[in-house]
């Protein structure tokens, strides 16, 4: 039994042993400094894997950037072959009145289910086909599932049973009637695939018809085709009460509505819409260059974070656009705006230069000289220029058949309702024109100079033989018979081109710029004073 004096003791001994530093033996001093170098290396293995993540994302970050660039370079280049191909329509400029009575009449047909037609008319490259692909795509968004688009070319479907077999086709509809079937009962079957669009309502009351919109392009190439079997049913459907069409059609004769048999122009809505080619070479320079431009809202989310490509491409385009009159691009915009005023023609001009473009974004400065340098060689884009017009022959003209365009052409201005001429007017006012220059010679004391001045006057058979050239070379183009107006009389120019009713391809301003030192003397007036 332990006395109290003893377990004194004892906590005494423990307390003194506690208090004593612990002795170790040399294996396990050895192992106490094996596991202070592991942490040591391992805290130093931490820190260069820190050091080197942190270098590696320093360098990795500009890397990102220029692939981001990279890849945002590539899209704009993208949407601009899309536009330059056709594959993407190009930005309307100037055509705000046209496009809301085309974008009016598809609502009509579409939202309040009322059927209508529709010629839309002007030159090639004025841009019918993207005044109409924009209003049906605007139309999309908002009644994407009420509609469907039927796109026919009257270059491709040259008769109205290929043209009906392709409306099944787009329509995803199987045809099970023969060719005898359907030439005789063509109308039977556009209504019946008019009625397979049909479905009910919602609560079964009624039957709903999905509107259908025609767009037939070379629209007077169907007006051609024996008994205008499509048109007339078109028409007529568009008239009915059954499913809702709208009919569009695009061509470039504005004349085409004289074509058109009586039974189907009676059914036609004589609805137009005239597109106009620029009217000034600052606004077809306009055109083009919003053709050119990218905005932000056609690249995708991530490209449009990185605007620098976005800016650098929109600045070459701008700088590209200010050169002066002596400029390459400027000289070829203005050789195609007197040929043709076509948009395409101008687009085509960019499509070496945008396939040749660097992958990545260079600077504007580089850029800018790059596109300066490729339209500096016109050998290079001699294949891809559209072939020389007509007004390269006006130089070349004689005097006689000179006068004769210049006159047509004032007709033209003077009476611009009708837009419509003969010899014998053209006639008429070249005789006038020659009169009229005979009294202010004689008033100042001068001589006319024959035909240079327009002094001298041709009788009606030599001028009709010009006339006739005229026509064979494209200046004058014949669009309706003619029917004797004009006082022909028995000029022997017996009928044909003498006596139809033409148009002139070629406007009076047009003429004075291609002909400088041709026209002289009383025909310079002629060409600048109406």
């Amino acid at each position: 039994m332990d006395t109290p004096r003893k377990k004194a003791q004892a906590a005494e001994k423990t307390t003194n042993n506690e208090s004593k530093p612990k002795t170790s033996t040399p294996a396990s001093a050895k192992a106490r400094s094996r596991r202070q170098d592991n942490d040591t290396r391992s805290i130093a293995s931490d820190e260069v894997e820190v050091s080197s993540l942190e270098e590696h994302m320093k360098l990795d970050t500009p890397v990102q950037n220029r692939a981001s660039e990279d890849e945002a370079f590539a899209m704009i280049k993208t949407i601009l072959l899309e536009r330059l191909t056709g594959r993407r329509p190009i930005p309307l400029t100037g055509l705000d009145k046209e496009y809301n009575e085309v974008n009016s009449l598809l609502q009509q047909t579409v939202a309040a289910g009322e059927g209508n037609s529709m010629l839309v008319i002007g030159a090639r490259g004025s841009g019918k086909s993207a005044l109409v692909n924009k209003a049906i795509t605007e139309l999309s968004n908002s009644h994407d599932s009420d509609f469907h688009v039927i796109r026919l070319h009257g270059s491709i479907h040259t008769d109205d049973k290929l043209a009906l077999r392709e409306i099944w086709r787009q329509l995803r509809r199987e045809m099970s009637v023969d060719d005898d079937t359907l030439g005789k009962n063509y109308a039977d079957t556009l209504a019946t695939l008019l009625a397979l669009l049909s479905h009910r309502s919602t609560d079964g009351s009624e039957l709903v018809s999905q509107s259908v919109v025609f767009v037939l392009d070379e629209f007077d190439l169907f007006a051609a085709h024996p008994r205008q079997t499509l048109l007339y049913n078109l028409f007529d459907n568009a008239q009915s009460n059954g499913a809702p069409i709208a009919v569009l059609g695009l061509t470039t004769r504005f004349d085409v509505a004289e074509s058109m048999e009586k039974r189907v122009k009676s059914r036609f809505s004589h609805r137009y819409v005239h597109v106009p080619s620029p009217k000034s070479f600052a606004t077809f320079q306009e055109i083009c260059k919003a053709a050119l431009l990218v905005q932000p809202k056609e690249l995708s989310a991530e490209a449009a974070a990185w605007s620098s490509a976005l800016t650098t491409w929109n600045s070459a385009i701008d700088d590209l656009f200010a050169s002066t009159v002596t400029s390459p691009l400027i000289a070829h915009l203005r050789s195609i705006y007197h040929k043709s005023k076509s948009i395409p023609d101008v687009l085509t001009l960019f499509l070496p230069l945008l396939a040749t473009l660097p992958s990545s974004p260079p600077v504007p400065s580089s850029l800018t000289t790059h596109l300066s340098q490729h339209l500096a060689h016109p050998a290079s884009l001699a294949t891809l220029l559209p072939a020389d017009s007509s007004l390269a022959l006006l130089p070349h003209l004689s005097h006689l058949e000179l006068a004769l365009l210049i006159a047509a052409a004032r007709l033209d201005i003077i009476d611009a309702s009708a837009g419509l001429t003969n010899f014998g007017l053209a006639y008429q006012h070249y005789a006038s024109l020659v009169s009229r220059g005979r009294v202010q010679a004689s008033a100042s004391g001068a001589a006319a100079v024959g035909g240079v001045a327009g002094g001298r006057l041709w009788g009606k058979e030599v001028a009709a033989k010009a006339w006739e050239r005229l026509g064979l070379w494209g200046l004058v183009v014949p669009v309706a018979e003619g029917r004797g107006g004009g006082g022909m009389g028995g000029a022997g120019a017996g009928g044909g081109m003498a006596m139809a009713m033409c148009r002139v391809d070629v406007s009076l301003e047009e003429i004075g710029a291609s002909c400088k030192g041709a026209v002289v003397g009383a025909m310079a007036k002629w060409c600048s004073q109406i």
